[in-house]
């Protein structure tokens, strides 16, 4: 079975993601509506995720952000399950424009 990662349908079958290691940026809207996602390997080689590119991920309770990240856009994490997420201690303060949940424990990385 091939997904269509357009298909409404195919995205809800996507349960696990390993991004490559050459990939540099998570692009708007990559991911949303991936309601049966519940796990994702970001690769230390990216650099910035997109709007919304986590929107509507209802099975996705835990995200690890690598500390190269210089950039998330707005809602990017909309809707999600998050309860736990780790992330640049340069975010800080904008938990709200990226959507994270308000009941997510938020761990920063040391500095």
């Amino acid at each position: 079975n091939k997904l269509n990662p357009f298909d409404r349908e195919s995205r809800s079958q996507i349960n696990s993601i390993e991004i490559s290691n050459n990939v540099t940026s998570i692009g708007g809207w990559a991911f949303k509506g991936c309601d049966s996602l519940e796990n994702i390997t970001i690769p230390n080689s990216v650099t910035s995720i997109g709007e919304s590119a986590f929107e509507g991920c209802s099975s996705l309770t835990s995200i690890t952000i690598p500390k190269g990240v210089t950039s998330i856009e707005f809602d990017a994490f909309k809707d999600s399950a998050l309860t736990s997420i780790t992330l640049p201690r340069k975010f800080a303060g904008h938990e709200r424009r990226m959507g994270i949940p308000n009941n997510c424990k938020v761990h920063y990385y040391s500095e």
